[in-house]
């Protein structure tokens, strides 16, 4: 999705989020959590979800694999 429409859909999240009663944290230097700014927030949403996608295209990826290797034992049992 192009670079606008992904910054739209992370403002909706995080929007969701707080209205919700949410709220998105980070750790300060002595232990305790402090509330953070909403572009912070924002950024929060965009790497978690680009976390997301790696992993799914991971996981596809070794479903593929594992898909291709069942092949391949398939047709060498086969050819025996």
């Amino acid at each position: 999705a192009p670079f606008k429409d992904k910054s739209g859909i992370t403002w909706e999240v995080v929007n969701v989020i707080v209205q919700g009663g949410g709220r998105f944290l980070k750790e300060d230097g002595n232990g305790w959590f402090v509330q953070v700014e909403d572009e912070v927030a924002r950024q929060k949403v965009s790497i978690a979800f680009r976390d997301l996608v790696k992993r799914t295209r991971q996981r596809r990826q070794r479903r593929m694999n594992d898909v291709v290797s069942l092949q391949q034992e398939q047709q060498q049992q086969q050819q025996q």
